[in-house]
C-alpha cells in the first residue's frame, strides 16, 4: 500500500499525463460532460462507446476545477481485484498463504501498475470479471439470491466498460450457468441464465 500510494503520487498526481489513450479518449470524454452539463455529449469523437469507468472519472474530477485527481480513476478497481482474488481463492480452497500471495502477485503485475496512475480502463474489466466470477461460484454453492444479484450487477457493469468487454461477460455467464448447473441442478441453471 505504502508502494501503491508513493507511485500514484510520483508518477500519477504530480505529473502531466503522456498516454495516448488517456489524453485522446478517457481524458476528451470526461472533459465533454462536464462542458455540456450532461453525460450526452456528441460533439465529442468517442461520445457513443461505452464508459461506465470513465463514469468514476467524471465523480473524481467533477466537484474541482481541475482534473488533477483523474488519475485515480482506476484505484476503486485496483481495489476490488485484490479482494476478488482472495474471495476466489478461498472458494477453491487455498490456504491463506497461496491466496495472499495469489492476491499480492496479481495486483502487483506491470499492467496494474501502470493503470493505477492513468485513466485506461482494462482494470475495470478485470475487477468486474473476477467480482462476477467470485459471485457465481458463491451462488452455484449457496444459493443465495444476494450472490446472484450481485453477480449480474458485476457483469451488467462489465459490459458497459468496454466493448471487448461483452465477451468477457459472455464468458462469465456461461461459467455462471455451468457452475449452478452442475452444482445446484438445471432448474436453478436456467432461473440464472434470465437473471
Amino acid at each position: 500500500v505504502s508502494f501503491w500510494i508513493g507511485h500514484v503520487v510520483n508518477s500519477g498526481l504530480l505529473k502531466f499525463p503522456t498516454d495516448f489513450d488517456y489524453l485522446m479518449y478517457h481524458m476528451p470524454l470526461i472533459v465533454q460532460w462536464i462542458q455540456a452539463h450532461n453525460l450526452y455529449a456528441p460533439n465529442c469523437m468517442q461520445w457513443s462507446l461505452p464508459a461506465n469507468n470513465e463514469l468514476v472519472g467524471l465523480w473524481l474530477v467533477a466537484p474541482f476545477s481541475g482534473d488533477f485527481f483523474i488519475s485515480l480513476m482506476n484505484l476503486p478497481s485496483v481495489l476490488l481485484v485484490a479482494p476478488a482474488t482472495l474471495e476466489l481463492g478461498r472458494l477453491f480452497g487455498l490456504s491463506q498463504t497461496f491466496r495472499h500471495l495469489g492476491a499480492l502477485a496479481v495486483v502487483s503485475t506491470n499492467p496494474m501498475l501502470r493503470q493505477l496512475i492513468c485513466a485506461e480502463n482494462d482494470i475495470a474489466v478485470a475487477a468486474m470479471f473476477l467480482a462476477g466470477l467470485c459471485y457465481a461460484v458463491r451462488f452455484a454453492r449457496n444459493g443465495k439470491r444476494a450472490d446472484l444479484f450481485l453477480g449480474a450487477g458485476s457483469l451488467g457493469l462489465l459490459t458497459g466498460v468496454k466493448f471487448y468487454a461483452l465477451g468477457y461477460a459472455a464468458v462469465g455467464w456461461a461459467t455462471a450457468v455451468l457452475l449452478a448447473c452442475v452444482i445446484r441442478g438445471q432448474r436453478c441453471a436456467i432461473r440464472l441464465a434470465v437473471i
